[in-house]
């Protein structure tokens, strides 16, 4: 089997203003609707990077109803507005940061949290994470580990988690706390965990080989991890950011089936 290539893209929220621009009235009504000026710029950063990865427009499908409409997983159009086959995206953001992953001919997921989100948590912070991200498993191998790796193995598996759901196009209407990872063999090439246990909504998604690659961004403080269903590793390729370019109209949805 041919190792998948991830395109990943990496850019910080301070960039809104070279994307502002160039987004399409979609983008624009879509970042319009945060009322935080932060939140706003997320959603503009990766909406261009998202612009840059599909080579053209994006779109959002909804897995679970199977419409493109305005929410659902980054997918890329053409120029009619109809889905570009067998390109698979997506994006994640945290704090400063904000990721977008392309493959071709795999379904991909990525996602990143900042470690500084742990450093205020109270116990009872912990323990309401725990009781809807962590399997019994993962939360009694928490009990050995100082506070801190404590908190970064909790961030680990959460990055882990969503990676997947976001690849399945299910997201976190799935339970989070019912994927468990253990970490993969030294001599497992880029895979850095293996997924042993899903719900069993999963299993379309889930019964074959998932690679799950853990990775540090170039802005230092974050964790992150990118999923590939049906391969068991993956490679992923850092890709410079380029100016972007405004798309000569705005594409007009079309219905599309998934991936």
């Amino acid at each position: 089997m041919t190792t998948p290539t991830v395109r990943l893209l990496e850019a910080q929220v301070a960039d809104a203003g070279r994307f502002r621009q160039a987004l399409t009235p979609a983008e624009k009504a879509r970042a319009g609707r945060y009322r935080q000026a932060a939140d706003r710029d997320r959603s503009t950063v990766s909406s261009g990077l998202l612009r840059q990865a599909a080579g053209g427009g994006v779109g959002r499908f909804c897995r679970r109803c199977g419409k493109l409409g305005d929410h659902g997983q980054p997918v890329p159009l053409d120029g009619d507005g109809r889905r570009v086959a067998g390109m698979s995206l997506s994006a994640a953001h945290s704090d400063r940061a904000v990721l977008v992953a392309a493959c071709s001919h795999a379904l991909v997921g990525i996602d990143l949290e900042a470690l500084a989100l742990a450093k205020g948590w109270s116990g009872a912070d912990r323990e309401a994470f725990d009781q809807v991200a962590l399997s019994d498993h993962e939360r009694e191998s928490l009990a050995v580990l100082s506070t801190e790796c404590a908190d970064g193995a909790r961030l680990r598996a959460w990055v882990r988690k969503e990676a997947v759901l976001k690849a399945t196009g299910l997201g976190l209407a799935v339970p989070p706390r019912g994927l468990e990872f253990s970490d993969a063999a030294p001599d497992a090439g880029a895979a850095g965990a293996v997924l042993r246990s899903w719900p069993a909504e999963l299993d379309p998604f889930c019964s074959g080989p998932v690679a799950v690659v853990d990775f540090a961004p170039r802005a230092p403080g974050y964790v992150a991890a990118v999923a590939v269903l049906g391969a068991s590793r993956c490679a992923i390729v850092p890709e410079a950011v380029s100016d972007p370019i405004p798309l000569a109209s705005n594409p007009i949805p079309l219905p599309l089936e998934a991936l």
